[in-house]
């Protein structure tokens, strides 16, 4: 422990003088930040996160995506939280905070981010669809059948095919098997695709999909 207590000391000291000297970079906070994770002051170091975000997010973007990839989520929010703060309408950094608390188990706050990416995508956006898709997934999977059915379409309209698949797969867990039809039906239409054989088994097969 003293070794490492000796090395904090003498990076800080390091860091200081670089500040001192006026080099302000995302590279300098985020070492600040590496080195009060050593010390285990986890304030300081979120601090640090932060000041680097608002230098360079992509930086700290890299950092949780590294975790993420390494199934990691803890870690990977611990960079996220403070990019979220940073850049608060930025739909990317939502979604990677709904993986991280997915992939933690957290299904809650999960959602919680990921209708927060929905919403602040913008339709045109080529991330728009998989912003909606992660949205109304978890929903799907989660059993919130009656939002799906009340926002499916609050963004697109009728033309748009992922609205119609997540409400025939919500028809097809409430057993809803007409509507379920109808629906899917629909959504194999705007497709342009042909409708499976056995449409019950296509429909099983998509619920379990995670």
């Amino acid at each position: 422990m003293a070794g490492i207590g000796n090395a904090s000391w003498r990076g800080t000291k390091y860091l200081d003088k670089a500040l001192a000297l006026g080099e302000d970079s995302a590279e300098l906070h985020l070492n600040y930040s590496n080195l009060h994770l050593l010390e285990n002051d986890i304030e300081a170091a979120r601090e640090e996160v932060k000041k680097t975000a608002e230098i360079d997010g992509s930086l700290i973007m890299n950092h949780a995506m590294l975790f993420l990839k390494n199934n990691d989520p803890e870690s990977a929010l611990f960079y996220l939280e403070p990019l979220r703060e940073v850049y608060p309408n930025e739909p990317v950094i939502f979604y990677n905070i709904s993986v991280a608390y997915k992939m933690s188990g957290d299904l809650e706050q999960a959602l919680v981010s990921a209708l927060f990416a929905y919403y602040t995508a913008d339709l045109d956006d080529e991330i728009f669809g998989l912003m909606y898709s992660t949205y109304f997934r978890l929903c799907l999977d989660m059993d919130r059948f009656q939002v799906i059915y009340d926002a499916a379409f609050e963004k697109v309209d009728k033309t748009y095919p992922s609205a119609f698949l997540f409400i025939c797969l919500a028809n097809y867990k409430e057993k809803k098997m007409e509507d379920f039809k109808m629906n899917a039906a629909r959504y194999f239409s705007l497709e342009g695709k042909e409708m499976p054989e056995d449409l019950d088994a296509w429909a099983a097969g998509m619920v379990k999909k995670k």
